[in-house]
């Protein structure tokens, strides 16, 4: 087998060798795409930037910086808009069930107005990073602390 091309998607590639016998062309791949077992390095990669709050710019230099070719900025971007929708559909799955479940205390300890609307004790603080120098620098991501207490 001889080495033809390699196709570069990202931090994924597939590999393109032909037999000098047969000259049958051969694909391998860097990763099983067909097995769902794994999470997908492009997905894991922009999963990892989201967790760690950098972005496409980062991600390109730090790939640069180890000589691996990285995403190109609209791949970025369509992978963290569909982790994105995906996080924020199961957030508001467990809001539901969490307000449900507080609905249910209230109920419980009798915590209601004179409407009938169950009612609960929710102290919250959050914080969002700024930096400023000499540039205007927003960080990709904050915290919030919220105590409910029934």
């Amino acid at each position: 087998m001889e080495f033809q091309s390699e196709v570069i998607h990202g931090f994924y590639s597939i590999f393109v060798f032909k037999c000098k016998v047969c000259c049958i062309e051969s694909k391998l791949y860097s990763e099983n795409i067909q097995q769902n077992q794994y999470m997908l390095v492009n997905k894991a990669v922009v999963n990892a930037c989201q967790s760690i709050g950098i972005g496409h710019t980062q991600l390109t230099e730090f790939a640069a910086f180890i000589d691996v070719p990285s995403l190109s900025c609209s791949g970025y971007v369509q992978l963290q808009s569909n982790a994105a929708k995906a996080v924020s559909e199961v957030a508001w799955d467990e809001i539901k069930k969490a307000g449900e479940e507080e609905r249910k205390l209230a109920i419980q300890h009798g915590d209601i107005d004179i409407d009938g609307v169950p009612m609960i004790t929710v102290v919250a603080d959050g914080q969002w990073s700024k930096r400023s120098y000499k540039t205007k620098y927003d960080a990709l991501s904050g915290v919030v602390n919220i105590i409910i207490s029934i």
